[in-house]
C-alpha cells in the first residue's frame, strides 16, 4: 500500500488553523470525504515533513531549526499545500492590515 508511517492526532490539533485546508478537510462536514485504509484516516503526504507539520502545530507554530536545507524545502512545502502561515507571516500580514486602517 505504501503507507510507511502512522500518526495519533488529535481532530483539535488538526483543525487548529482556521481557514486551512487541514482544518477543511476535518470538519464533521467533510467527514465521508476521508480516505481510510484498514479503518485509520489516509493522508497521502510525504511522513517526514507531515510529521514536522504536525510538530510546527504541537509547539504553538514555532517554527522548527531543520538543518537540512532538504527537509526545510519540504517543510515550507507542506505548510504551502495546507494553506498553513507561518506565525510570523500571520502576524505582518495583520500589522499590514493594521498599518493600512491608520489615516494618513
Amino acid at each position: 500500500s505504501g503507507c510507511t508511517e502512522g500518526f495519533t492526532v488529535s481532530r483539535r490539533l488538526l483543525t487548529s488553523v482556521p481557514g486551512s485546508a487541514l482544518n477543511a478537510m476535518f470538519q464533521d462536514r467533510n467527514a465521508h470525504m476521508l480516505k481510510r485504509l484498514n479503518g485509520q484516516i489516509f493522508v497521502d503526504r510525504d511522513p517526514v515533513a507531515f510529521r514536522h507539520l504536525l510538530i510546527y502545530l504541537r509547539n504553538d507554530r514555532t517554527l522548527p531549526r531543520l538543518l537540512d536545507p532538504f527537509a526545510q524545502s519540504t517543510f515550507e512545502t507542506e505548510l504551502d499545500f495546507w494553506g498553513i502561515k507561518s506565525k510570523g507571516e500571520f502576524m505582518v500580514e495583520e500589522l499590514q492590515e493594521i498599518l493600512e486602517k491608520v489615516p494618513k
